[in-house]
């Protein structure tokens, strides 16, 4: 196969994922906000270090079994994180 083709078919597939990733990250955002209103109606902090730190460590986990850099998954799922607890501290866009 040509390398032309190959390249072609893995960036179809990485669009693919992308839609995928992002279809998944908005599902994960609105839960997020579902979550921030009842935390807020329990008076339940919005962050918890604990439960944060126990995820991010099964989340390094997987990654070490697919050879994936722990500082890239820390990374990303801390940023992911935070859009999230910020999404749970405001009212912007009701859900």
């Amino acid at each position: 196969m040509p390398l032309n083709e190959n390249l072609e078919e893995l960036r179809e597939e990485l669009n693919e994922i992308d839609y995928e990733l992002f279809s998944l990250f908005m599902k994960r955002y609105k839960l997020c906000k579902q979550i921030g209103k009842i935390k807020n109606t329990l008076n339940i902090p919005i962050y918890q270090p604990q439960i944060f730190e126990d995820k991010l460590n099964k989340i390094i986990e997987m990654a070490q079994k697919e050879n994936i850099p722990n500082d890239v998954v820390e990374k990303l799922y801390k940023m992911i994180h935070d859009i999230c607890v910020t999404a749970q501290s405001t009212d912007e866009c009701e859900l």
